[in-house]
């Protein structure tokens, strides 16, 4: 993003938001961007920072090239950190590749350690990937040894190479399921696991595909696009540019205000499933397809299969 677009958007949100804000720096890699553009961010941040505002900055690496000067500023600036890694070496490294094609488990690790060295807690992102599907105990093993205490295991969807059957993915999830709760280890946050035994306890949905509505954030691309969040790629639901516009008029135009209104629609198929409350009508990226119109989830069934598997080993029955 060049420093100039950053300006303006830091101006405007901050502007808009005088109490609180979070910014989530994603990629591609962010940290490619190189240390000098988030110390601009910095010290823009800090420049119109209102009279007791509080900005929050969590970023999402792959880690290699995480070094003593970033730990350094994550430490100092109070960033929150996300790791990207997608299992033990040989998983990682068969979807997880250099420009040289080698893998990047090993830096990876190196810029763990780099992390814990500083005391900076991290969470964790695996993908979970026709490549590493089958093999949930020794991800299951890998986040034990390396003591992972906050970790999300996401299925890797689209039309690319790696795309997992989503009935393979929900197989995958009982597995892991049945190691953590067999292990009972309340000490790790795995995946969605925690919210949907929440949810069977009868607690309010946590995440925002369970909740039958996106949350009213978005994603802003590196040219002040706007999309509804990280899940959404293309021009297909672009509600606008911040460059041109302001925030008022981007959240009170057409598209906008259709794309969350659709979002919360109840589907009739849904009213009738058992599975309702605790699912919400799932993840959106899974239920549009390119066209303003909520359709059946494509993840409908297999989310259905962990919920009963979930529900019967703790013993709590659904009515329905």
């Amino acid at each position: 993003m060049d420093t100039g677009i950053l300006e303006i958007l830091m101006k405007k949100f901050l502007n808009e938001y005088p109490k609180y804000i979070s910014f989530c720096w994603h990629g591609g890699e962010p940290l490619l961007a190189g240390i000098s553009f988030f110390k601009a961010v910095h010290n823009v941040q800090k420049r119109l920072r209102k009279e007791r505002q509080e900005i929050e900055n969590r970023l999402q690496t792959n880690a290699t090239l995480v070094n003593e000067e970033w730990a350094k500023f994550f430490k100092d600036q109070k960033y929150k950190i996300g790791i990207s890694i997608d299992g033990p070496e040989l998983l990682n490294d068969q979807q997880r590749l250099l420009i040289s094609n080698k893998g990047t488990f090993g830096k990876i690790m190196k810029g763990i350690e780099i992390l814990k060295k500083h005391e900076i807690k991290f969470s964790v992102l695996m993908t979970i990937s026709n490549k590493n599907v089958e093999y949930p105990e020794e991800i299951y093993k890998f986040i034990i040894d390396q003591k992972f205490h906050s970790i999300k295991l996401n299925p890797c969807f689209g039309s690319n190479a790696f795309r997992v059957d989503f009935m393979k993915y929900a197989d995958f999830m009982n597995k892991i399921f049945d190691f953590w709760f067999a292990d009972d280890r309340d000490d790790i946050s795995c995946g969605h696991l925690g919210n949907i035994i929440n949810g069977l306890l009868g607690g309010a949905p946590r995440i925002c595909h369970t909740r039958n509505s996106c949350y009213r954030h978005v994603k802003i691309d590196y040219n002040g696009d706007v999309l509804p969040c990280d899940s959404f790629l293309g021009n297909d639901f672009k509600f606008g540019n911040l460059i041109t516009q302001e925030i008022y008029d981007i959240v009170n135009a057409q598209n906008y205000k259709a794309f969350f209104s659709e979002s919360r629609k109840i589907l009739a198929e849904c009213l009738i499933c058992k599975w309702q409350k605790l699912c919400g009508g799932g993840c959106s990226r899974h239920s549009f397809n390119g066209q303003m119109e909520k359709a059946s989830n494509k993840m409908c069934e297999a989310k259905k299969v962990m919920f009963r598997h979930i529900s019967q080993s703790v013993n709590i029955q659904i009515g329905g």
